[in-house]
């Protein structure tokens, strides 16, 4: 913070004694009195949807966890790269 009073965009609110990470004048580009809308692509609602009805098995994850402890947790490669492709082919249609 400036204290000869120049345009620094940190400064302090005097009133709740926060700094702002910028100006006052700067803290939105929309005109006085209007209102900044926000709207979600089709894709993201999608993706927020199945994020929702995705199922989670706590005793799975403590099992997962467990063999990781104990060292015998191991990894298919084959089935991660399978994995992998499948869901690059969901987000992006059949890629050869």
């Amino acid at each position: 913070m400036k204290i000869n009073g120049s345009s620094d965009p940190a400064r302090l609110d005097v009133g709740s004694g926060k700094v702002s990470a910028k100006p006052a004048s700067a803290t939105s580009t929309e005109p006085a009195g209007t209102a900044a809308s926000v709207r979600l692509s089709e894709g993201l609602t999608s993706l927020s949807a199945q994020d929702s009805a995705a199922e989670f098995d706590a005793g799975r994850v403590e099992q997962i966890k467990q063999s990781i402890r104990d060292g015998s947790f191991e990894v298919d490669s084959g089935v991660v790269a399978d994995k992998l492709i499948a869901n690059v082919n969901d987000l992006f249609g059949n890629v050869h």
